[in-house]
């Protein structure tokens, strides 16, 4: 019976899986046909197939101590950890653009206290002051740029642990959690985007974070102190990581039956004004430390990235020539958002219905089907690590596809524990990759999310299939006549 079981699971999730993944792959062929999407797909299909079939077989018929669950909880994150070790000192990796900024610039202030060269740089994005700043500190402390990379990349193991508590708290097995905390693991903490110091991987935690406070049994009033300490900080790392906490808002406010919920919302409502005002009150204070006064007619704001978002010419990527006009525009604010809101809505009525049809697919291809998250951009002088960072791209690009595909099969409840919150996770980062400039790198903060959700759903329609292949078997059984 199990093995006619495990079959019927195999042959659906294969069927499943081939029609996903052609349509998927001829998608990428259309809209980037250099890319190396099409000749990935048999290693897909192939790596896909035996990842359902063994991660299906492991979760239901395999059972986890909790001991060794946490044995492995501990040891393996410690493992990864000397691995990124070895990679953040002795991998060479070449720095360009936002990411150059950010680490010249972290070392001048450690030096000498103000933001040096770069200042008209962040006149223009003040969002990238504070990892400047968080960098700085590090590199101040430590006194070596190798250690400030490998902090963030212990920042991506450490979500990929929270990760694995968050599918164990609504799958409730320890083999399927201990199956995320690989799956993660070896997707983001080995990703090259893990390395350079950026708003990427210092920001990655919040996000998963916040979900996994918002999931912990406390009390109300300690859930909401770290939840809304989280939020705060994140959000001054980058913004994007209000994301999940939107969420938690949406979901609170359906809650509120009565006065008394109402009541106890608004005062918390009030509490987390409060803490993200003083957190700002903070960062104007250290932005003030370094020299920096903010000038309006240079800032680039959200009608700029809602501009990039929208280029036909880039796809919905930076646009070199957007990025000039707004480095030699010197009107208000109020006039430059009118400028480049002029400008995106030209862009969304020029490609007309079908066009933007076309254009929206195609940024949500780019974004959500790099499992390297835009890593490919980040060049290695060691063409023995370049080799290396090819091979490692299949294996990851195969569990990234079973990832997305369980993302649609992942049931809305789950054991009565309402996923709707990592779903809505979900939706707003979609929503927000449709509307403002686009890359795959983006993804990369939420990818714990999405792990979290896939692999719930990947247990979840298992068991499911299960239950009901053994209804049915049982069913059939006693309509049986007995001869």
């Amino acid at each position: 019976m199990k093995r006619a079981h495990l079959s019927i699971i195999k042959n659906v999730y294969i069927a499943i899986a081939v029609c996903i993944i052609v349509s998927t792959t001829i998608l990428f062929w259309y809209y980037y046909p250099d890319n190396w999407y099409l000749w990935n797909l048999p290693f897909s299909l192939i790596g896909l197939g035996i990842m359902i079939y063994v991660c299906g077989r492991s979760s239901l018929n395999v059972t986890l101590s909790a001991r060794k669950f946490h044995t492995f909880l501990f040891v393996i994150p410690i493992i990864v950890f000397f691995v990124q070790i070895l990679i953040a000192f002795y991998y060479p990796f070449r720095y360009d653009s936002d990411l150059l900024v950010v680490k010249e610039t972290a070392m001048y202030i450690s030096e000498h206290h103000t933001l040096g060269k770069h200042y008209d740089y962040f006149q223009s994005f003040p969002n990238n002051l504070n990892i400047t700043l968080t960098c700085s500190i590090l590199y101040h402390f430590f006194r070596s740029w190798e250690v400030v990379t490998l902090f963030g990349a212990l920042l991506v193991n450490i979500s990929s642990v929270l990760t694995c508590l968050i599918v164990r708290h609504y799958s409730k097995s320890n083999t399927t959690a201990f199956i995320s905390l690989i799956v993660s693991e070896f997707i983001l903490s080995f990703t090259f985007i893990a390395y350079p110091p950026y708003t990427h991987n210092f920001g990655i935690i919040f996000p998963i974070l916040q979900v996994y406070i918002y999931t912990l049994p406390l009390e109300h009033r300690l859930k909401a102190v770290l939840l809304f300490a989280s939020v705060a900080i994140g959000a001054l790392m980058k913004v994007t990581t209000l994301v999940p906490f939107i969420g938690i808002a949406v979901i609170e406010i359906f809650k509120i039956t009565n006065m008394h919920r109402f009541r106890r919302a608004l005062g918390y409502a009030f509490f987390f004004m409060a803490i993200y005002g003083c957190a700002h009150l903070f960062q104007n204070i250290v932005w003030k430390e370094v020299g920096y006064v903010e000038n309006t007619a240079k800032k680039n704001n959200i009608s700029y990235f809602f501009l990039l978002g929208q280029s036909t010419d880039s796809g919905g990527r930076c646009d070199g020539k957007y990025a000039a006009l707004a480095s030699t525009l010197n009107v208000e604010k109020e006039q430059k958002d009118s400028i480049f809101v002029t400008l995106a809505k030209e862009n969304i009525r020029e490609r007309g219905f079908l066009g933007n049809v076309k254009f929206y697919i195609g940024k949500l291809c780019m974004c959500w089907g790099d499992s390297s998250f835009s890593s490919y951009k980040i060049s290695c002088k060691n063409p023995q690590m370049q080799k290396y960072l090819r091979v490692y791209t299949v294996p990851r690009q195969i569990l990234w596809y079973f990832i997305l595909i369980m993302l649609f099969l992942t049931p809305l409840k789950h054991k009565g524990k309402n996923l709707a919150l990592l779903y809505l996770c979900i939706i707003g980062v979609t929503f927000y990759l449709l509307l403002f400039e686009a890359e795959s790198r983006y993804i990369f903060m939420f990818a714990p999310l999405v792990l979290s959700l896939s692999i719930i759903g990947a247990h979840e329609t298992l068991a499911q299939y299960k239950k009901s292949f053994l209804e049915k078997h049982h069913s059939m059984e006693t309509k049986t006549p007995i001869t």
